[in-house]
């Protein structure tokens, strides 16, 4: 018995491959031809999204397969001796009879706090879930293996290529994929824009090929909202779509206008939906406006441009780490000084650390106890906090791996089980999100591109740039700046902080919020802890810390629910 949940970008590849006849390429029958030929090995061929099982009734194994990107979780329950179930939502397990619906407090603290965990963890204490590129074979009474079928790794890069040999090559690759991706017959393609260069890539690669019809969707603050302005971010990134339009004024575009209440009502509303813990409210109101607006006009499938900043659009920041680790000191520096030249005195610091040799930073960031004073984890129980550093260790997110190379090999951010959570509301709307950067093809190539081809004499994004070069606007393809979602930061944070203090009191009543959380720490830093906020001169660590207080709120207000406290 096989069956799945698949979208594969290479069907017709596929079905020659399989020497399927013409009236047998439908997903259903390339992928039970896959399995029926290659078995396990099967996931390895195919590109595209994709979730599916297998079970073989002479031995009684179930194996279960997802792709490499986080749009199409898969959870399961197994229970030994007594049955194996799956499903794509989390909901559905939960309310199987004999499941206990109950979270793993320290498990839970761990996904909060972004504490790196099994892979297979979620929180609840029955309900697992399968790894990105991973496949699972489970037996009647135990998971014998949980493999990975593909390991993104640093590639040989082509030998005797030029720099124009990337660029054409990157070229034609991205167009493909793109198509590949773009929706097929009876779909309606809707795309979400930024001020950034990844999406407005995906948009004009479509239009310029001529795939279909295609509505793009921008959700930005209002400009009178944009009061936090830094040098290297777009506060204001409608006029960077505008000057898009020009090369193609046939293309519709709808602005949405971002909401100035919080976004922590979206954010529970999407706990509702998915019954998973969802991260800070920031973006929630952004996101669920664009979806409720695509799902009004119809759209099924939606391009994105996530996942480009890790491949094609890298900044090239590893190209440092490269020249130090080699000992090319003169070359560094010279990097660094176009740096400077280019983005200003205020990249200094950020670059010295670069020269700091890899065990000073070791000694660095060993840390003499679990708690981060300044992260999710000044939050948490001291209960809890000791229970989670004696399962999980030191382990914090940003403390492991200091190479920028690394960012690469996981082209949409790290496998955590509550990115699950950000997809699965896309699904409850009728649509499929897709990420054509993120597309394993793109991330093996990406990964034999040689560094320098990503950072040269101080200008990030170098093979992007050129890549893109008489396809978008000079203005934009040569804008070093990053478009801010957070531009309105200081006016929300107040909003946030408002809403929180009168939700405050009523978590008391939920017996896991007072068990995992520390709610007195929560209300003294809504109280006289709160950061000064300056509109003129805001800084990334005072958001910081207001949005790990956020999220830490917003996970109390989910075990508030899951405790019956508000619904």
């Amino acid at each position: 018995m096989i069956g799945g949940e698949c979208r594969f970008a290479n069907i017709d590849d596929l079905a020659v491959q399989l020497d399927l006849p013409q009236g047998h390429r439908r997903s259903e029958d390339v992928l039970a031809a896959a399995w029926l030929r290659w078995g396990a090995e099967a996931a390895g061929h195919l590109h595209g999204e994709f979730t599916f099982f297998a079970y073989d009734p002479t031995c009684a194994t179930v194996w279960l397969c997802r792709d490499q990107t986080p749009s199409r979780p898969l959870f399961f329950v197994h229970y030994p001796g007594r049955f194996i179930a799956f499903c794509n939502h989390p909901r559905p397990l939960l309310a199987l009879p004999g499941v206990d619906p109950g979270l793993d407090d320290v498990a839970f603290a761990a996904a909060v706090t972004m504490t790196a965990m099994d892979a297979t963890e979620t929180g609840y204490k029955d309900l697992r879930r399968v790894p990105r590129a991973h496949v699972l074979t489970l037996t009647r009474d135990a998971i014998v293996d949980c493999r990975r079928w593909w390991v993104p790794t640093v590639r040989d890069a082509p030998t005797g290529w030029s720099d124009d040999d990337y660029v054409e090559a990157a070229r034609n690759l991205f167009d493909r994929v793109v198509r590949d991706h773009y929706g097929g017959d009876g779909e309606r393609t809707g795309i979400l824009l930024s001020g950034g260069l990844d999406s407005l890539a995906v948009a004009e690669s479509v239009l310029r090929q001529k795939l279909g019809p295609l509505i793009g969707y921008a959700v930005f603050d209002p400009p009178d909202l944009c009061v936090w302005r830094r040098r290297d971010k777009i506060a204001d990134q409608r006029p960077v779509v505008d000057a898009f339009l020009q090369n193609h004024p046939d293309f519709t575009v709808r602005f949405i206008p971002y909401r100035t209440a919080p976004g922590d009502m979206a954010t529970m509303d999407r706990q509702r939906q998915t019954g998973l813990f969802s991260t800070t409210p920031h973006l929630s109101g952004l996101l669920e406006d664009a979806r409720r607006m695509m799902k009004a006009d119809g759209i099924t499938t939606v391009l994105g441009g996530q996942g480009g900043n890790q491949t094609l659009s890298a900044d090239g920041w590893h190209h440092l780490d490269d020249l130090r680790n080699s000992g090319r000191w003169f070359a560094l520096a010279w990097n660094m000084l176009h740096f400077v030249r280019r983005r200003g005195p205020s990249m200094m610091r950020a670059l010295a650390g670069t020269a700091v040799p890899d065990w000073v930073w070791r000694l660095r960031r060993r840390p003499l106890v679990w708690t981060d004073p300044h992260g999710s984890t000044a939050f948490l129980s001291p209960e809890t906090a000791k229970a989670t550093a004696e399962r999980y260790g030191w382990n914090r997110a940003w403390a492991v791996a200091r190479d920028k190379r690394s960012n690469m090999l996981e082209p949409m951010g790290r496998d955590h089980p509550y990115l699950d959570g950000l997809y699965l509301p896309w699904r409850a709307h009728g649509m499929s999100l897709r990420t054509p950067f993120a597309d394993r093809r793109i991330v093996d190539f990406a990964l034999s591109v040689p560094a320098s081809q990503y950072l040269r004499r101080g200008r990030t994004r170098w093979l992007m740039r050129r890549m893109l070069a008489g396809r978008l606007p000079e203005a934009i393809v040569n804008d070093h700046r990053f478009g801010d979602d957070f531009s309105s930061f200081p006016i929300r944070a107040e909003t946030w902080r408002e809403s929180m203090r009168a939700a405050l009191p009523g978590l008391q009543s939920s017996a896991s919020a007072r068990r995992i959380f520390d709610l007195e720490a929560m209300e003294r830093f809504l109280g006289d802890d709160w950061p000064a906020i300056d509109t003129a001169c805001s800084t990334l660590d005072q958001f910081i810390r207001i949005s790990d207080c956020a999220q830490a709120f917003m996970a109390a207000r989910f075990l508030q629910m899951t405790d019956g406290g508000n619904g």
